[in-house]
């Protein structure tokens, strides 16, 4: 049971934990089931997108987000080949420090990160180490595909996929106009040339697209003819990797997968490549939704209990702002400005017809005026509702610490905060209690941390 995410830092955001747990879980149930089965994680050590991995999202200690992250070192190369140094890891592991409360917890969680950091030498070993960590006695296996002697299983089909390159182009082209045809969205957009293959050069990852016969980059270097580079590629595998409608081809060939464990943009690209399967002779796996979760925090149930607000008034608390307001005065303060907006315009309008039988030019005038007196009102109107959000702060704040815990930025919890915070508050027990009661149905759950 394969899943897999990018090597965050302090292992990136929530649902890297979670499509673990989740590959753990539905591994031992197929177990159950009679079936032998083992949960892995592919780290996918190639990819070279370091701004996508070099910062998490914490919860600081006024309940709102903050950014950590190590120092910029984008270089176009592999993840595994960016050096990782014991300094950068300290760095970011006092930044966790300062961000977070003093618990109990906390001393020998910091010391588990800096027991790792101290023992990797590159960002993807930091992440397996602490993946490891976090998953002991789980039978989790950590999966790097960069490993050379695991990387030669995959030379055969990263070289078919340079000699097949426009057999392959034709395949994706004509699924594609399928799905779009049923009103699917295409998530992949491919150019024409891309072999789906990448070579790993000295400048960095390089796309190779083919040009009549030769396998070129966008830089402009030739790599030589089709079938020259794909013997380079069988020899050497570990200086070439496949492109992401590829890369599920590679785990087919390197791993006897029964089902892969997706998130919802992996779930609409295997859309895109399922003909590649039969065309390369490979089973595809069973597609398992990875379930998602919202944490609900002690904190955050008594904010609930107390404003007695249901979990799906979660993700709207905008109108819950709203309604809150309302109950306490908002509603009467605009019915009651609107009021007397209306009876100053009605007043006017009588003034305005009494003056222009004195003078013509005086209803502009008395227009004129009447704006100058609107704009009082609005002034007036404007700290009245700033008065009273004032006097109803401390409900406000609550709301506010609620929508940073749920949805951080305007996105869901999973997608931007990180594990850590929560074990330096809850320790490992919280992590048990995930592992132990993580739930295996897709689709989403609210999860109480304590």
């Amino acid at each position: 049971v394969v899943t897999g995410q990018q090597a965050g830092v302090l292992t990136g955001p929530l649902y890297t934990i979670y499509k673990a747990a989740a590959a753990v879980k539905l591994a031992r149930e197929l177990t159950r089931q009679g079936m032998k089965a083992v949960p892995v994680f592919w780290i996918p050590s190639e990819d070279h997108d370091f701004q996508e991995i070099r910062s998490v999202l914490v919860q600081g200690k006024e309940g709102l987000p903050v950014k950590i992250e190590v120092a910029d070192k984008s270089s176009g190369q592999p993840v595994e080949r960016i050096p990782f140094s014991k300094e950068e890891g300290e760095r970011l592991i006092q930044e966790l420090d300062r961000e977070t409360p003093a618990t109990e917890f906390k001393g020998e969680i910091l010391e588990t990160l800096r027991d790792t950091a101290r023992r990797s030498e590159t960002f993807t070993r930091w992440f397996a180490l602490l993946m490891t960590r976090l998953f002991k006695g789980t039978g989790l296996i950590l999966f790097n595909p960069l490993i050379p002697e695991i990387r030669k299983g995959a030379g055969g089909l990263l070289a078919s996929l340079g000699l097949q390159g426009e057999k392959i182009q034709g395949l994706l082209s004509t699924r594609e106009k399928e799905l779009e045809e049923r009103g699917y969205h295409v998530q992949v957009n491919r150019e024409k040339e891309h072999l789906n293959l990448f070579a790993f050069l000295p400048g960095g990852r390089a796309a190779l697209l083919n040009q009549d016969g030769q396998v070129v980059t966008r830089q402009g270097n030739n790599l030589g003819e089709i079938e020259e580079v794909a013997k380079k590629i069988e020899n050497n595998p570990g200086e070439f990797g496949p492109g992401v409608l590829t890369r599920p081809l590679m785990q087919e060939t390197l791993l006897p997968t029964l089902s892969y464990v997706a998130g919802p943009a992996e779930l609409s690209y295997f859309a895109q490549l399922m003909p590649l399967y039969e065309h390369f002779h490979l089973r595809p796996p069973v597609l398992y939704p990875r379930p998602s979760l919202t944490l609900v925090e002690p904190r955050m149930r008594r904010f609930m209990e107390k404003y007695s607000l249901s979990r799906e008034d979660l993700f709207d608390l905008e109108q819950v702002r709203q309604n809150y307001l309302e109950e306490k005065g908002s509603r009467e303060l605009k019915e009651l400005f609107q009021g007397v907006e209306r009876n100053i315009r009605k007043e006017y309008d009588a003034l305005g017809q009494e003056l222009i039988k004195i003078e013509k030019g005086l209803g502009d005038l008395t227009q004129k005026n009447l704006g100058r007196v609107m704009k009082e009102v609005d002034y007036l109107k404007k700290k009245a509702r700033e008065a009273l959000k004032d006097k109803n702060e401390k409900a406000l704040s609550h709301f506010k610490i609620l929508e940073e815990s749920v949805l951080p930025g305007g996105e869901l919890q999973e997608r931007k905060y990180n594990i850590f915070p929560y074990l330096i508050k809850y320790g490992p027990g919280f992590m048990d209690k995930l592992k132990k009661e993580f739930p295996l149905e897709p689709g989403h759950h609210f999860f109480e941390v304590v």
